[in-house]
């Protein structure tokens, strides 16, 4: 598997091969937004992320990996939203919020790297270990701990979790890349050719990449490999 599937209920209409890549609606990146990078890159991606997701640890590498690969300001930037599933990791809600409680002490993505950290010795995250890692950190915990414990920023989590769902995404990670120029239609179908031939799918045939009809967004579901997103980036950006 490549992802954590959200309860059916979420996406009640499975894309189908024959008629993906028609709308995808997706809030546009702000100044309220977590950005490693500018938002005036070429290429920005969007990840839906859920902190207890094992797919999603493994994917934030993935992008750690790939963020360093190319100029964050010009060419490519990575935004995090959440999409904690509360069904299957009865901890991720907590954890978003906490990662906002960080970001309010400016340790937005210090503080979700730690997290995934704790999740890539495969582990299971806890509730102690959210204030345990500010601690660590030399976050002030007072603040800390009264923010998580106020759920000031239950909002914005289940405002972004409505956001995801919208968009079409049933699982974690999915991720959306919004493209300055958008693709030329060869680049697109050669590049949903290439995923085909990999067998970037889902068991009912689905694809794990799907292009909007202006060719200017392109979703990505699951924990893919570095190689298939970089290689969206790269006919992107033109390199």
């Amino acid at each position: 598997g490549r992802s954590d599937k959200a309860p059916a209920a979420a996406n009640p209409n499975p894309r189908n091969p024959q008629t993906q890549a028609r709308n995808i609606n997706i809030p546009a990146v702000t100044a309220d937004d977590h950005i490693r990078g500018s938002r005036s890159a070429q290429v920005i991606l969007v990840e839906y992320s859920d902190i207890e997701c094992p797919f999603c640890q493994r994917f934030h590498d993935t992008l750690k990996a790939l963020i360093s690969q190319y100029d964050n300001d010009t060419e490519f930037a990575w935004v995090y939203r959440h999409y904690p599933i509360a069904r299957l990791h009865p901890n991720a809600i907590k954890a978003a919020q906490a990662t906002e409680c960080a970001a309010d002490q400016g340790m937005f993505w210090q503080y979700t790297d730690e997290l995934y950290k704790l999740m890539s010795s495969s582990r299971t995250l806890t509730i102690a270990d959210l204030p345990r890692t500010a601690q660590a950190l030399g976050m002030d915990t007072d603040a800390f701990n009264s923010c998580l414990a106020s759920d000031r920023h239950m909002a914005k989590v289940n405002r972004e979790i409505s956001d995801a769902q919208n968009a079409g995404a049933d699982g974690t990670p999915t991720s959306y890349l919004m493209l300055r120029n958008p693709l030329t239609e060869r680049d697109a179908q050669n590049l949903m050719l290439s995923f085909a031939r990999a067998n970037m799918m889902l068991p009912d045939g689905t694809s794990l990449i799907n292009i909007n009809e202006h060719r200017n967004i392109v979703s990505l579901s699951g924990a893919l490999p570095l190689d298939f997103v970089k290689a969206v980036i790269d006919v992107a950006i033109n390199r």
